[in-house]
């Protein structure tokens, strides 16, 4: 019995510190490191859209998050990374 009260709270605890992980990461901007986890958050998200609709209303609000993220790093001084601006630049087309 133990052992599976073990297994159960060692699950729980991976996949509520996950959640917690991604919660966290949709502030985080290309040169910080749960930036990676925003974009895999946001590519699951996409892909588990089923509506063409939905889809493109999400490209759309994602494309629009990435030039907010670009317009913050270059009024912080910074160049946003090629990748950022790849990908924005791949949301648009």
């Amino acid at each position: 019995m133990a052992s599976i009260v073990t297994i159960l709270l060692i699950v729980s605890l991976v996949l509520g510190g996950g959640g917690v992980t991604v919660a966290a990461a949709q502030t985080s901007l290309p040169d910080q490191p749960l930036y990676v986890v925003k974009t895999w958050s946001e590519t699951v998200r996409t892909s588990v859209t089923t509506s063409e609709q939905a889809r493109l209303d999400l490209t759309l609000e994602l494309a629009e998050r990435r030039s907010a993220e670009m317009q913050a790093m270059l009024q912080a001084g910074q160049t946003p990374p090629e990748a950022v601006q790849a990908g924005f630049q791949s949301q648009i087309d």
